[in-house]
């Protein structure tokens, strides 16, 4: 009798010891799998938001910034100041989330309008947006869509090509059933077309939460502002299924203007 107690209680704390290091196991790889969708996602946002940094040697364009939804041409933001604008998707129709209910769901609603510059050196192909430096001439603006990244014919300028790539970045109110309360972060990208129009949205990252964008320098004097140092700070948590990952970063831009 001694020895069946004996081998039970051995066996119970055996399983309990078991158990216990299949749950912290458990829980290191979710605490790993949390961290790697939270740095994943803070790298990559970072990533395209240094691509908006400002264009050297461009004017500071007085040009007002209107409507998110149009093209870069038809709405260019001015290429001497970071191509990044704070957007309320509420009120910005492009964003697709018209019927959500927004106001139920309380996600945040400041969104990311990102400009994306990159330089062509040749690389550039197909359709697109492109930014020819200096413009072709004082009639025609600096951002054109052209069928390549060649010039205009007779254009007096365009000796250095940038492409633009206009997309949002924005929280939507869920990630796998439009009920299931986990917010996940969306891209969504305008088309390499003359007239504007936008891609199905895709996904960056699901179950991140307190998604916010604050403006830290430079972008909250405004449209006007000719501040040379701009700055956003970006902060969410990457949900688990034990643990939650917080990750806040600032990412600074430079505006480059005429002297």
């Amino acid at each position: 009798m001694i020895s069946q107690a004996l081998g039970l209680l051995l066996t119970g704390t055996l399983l309990g010891l078991v158990s216990g290091v299949y749950r912290n196991a458990m829980v290191s790889e979710d605490a790993a799998q949390t961290a790697a969708r939270a740095y994943f996602l803070i790298d990559t946002i970072s990533h395209w938001i240094s691509q908006t940094e400002g264009l050297m040697g461009q004017p500071a364009s007085d040009q007002p910034f209107s409507d998110p939804c149009e093209t870069p041409e038809r709405m260019p933001m001015s290429l001497a100041r970071p191509g990044i604008v704070l957007i309320n998707v509420a009120t910005v129709p492009c964003v697709g989330l018209e019927g959500v209910g927004l106001e139920a769901t309380k996600i945040p609603l400041t969104a990311l309008l990102l400009d994306r510059r990159w330089i062509c050196n040749g690389q550039c192909k197909g359709p697109g947006f492109y930014a020819f430096i200096p413009a072709c001439s004082s009639l025609e603006p600096t951002v054109l869509w052209r069928a390549s990244p060649a010039p205009p014919e007779g254009c007096e300028g365009g000796d250095t090509v940038y492409q633009i790539q206009r997309s949002i970045i924005y929280s939507r109110p869920y990630s796998w059933r439009v009920d299931d309360g986990l917010p996940a972060i969306m891209l969504r990208e305008q088309a390499t077309e003359p007239d504007a129009r936008w891609l199905r949205s895709s996904m960056l990252a699901p179950e991140i939460v307190d998604w916010q964008i604050d403006c830290v320098a430079g972008c909250a004097q405004g449209s006007q502002g000719a501040s040379s140092l701009w700055g956003y700070k970006l902060r969410f948590f990457a949900q688990g299924r034990h643990l939650s990952q917080l990750v806040e970063r600032t990412v600074a831009l430079s505006a480059k203007f005429h002297e």
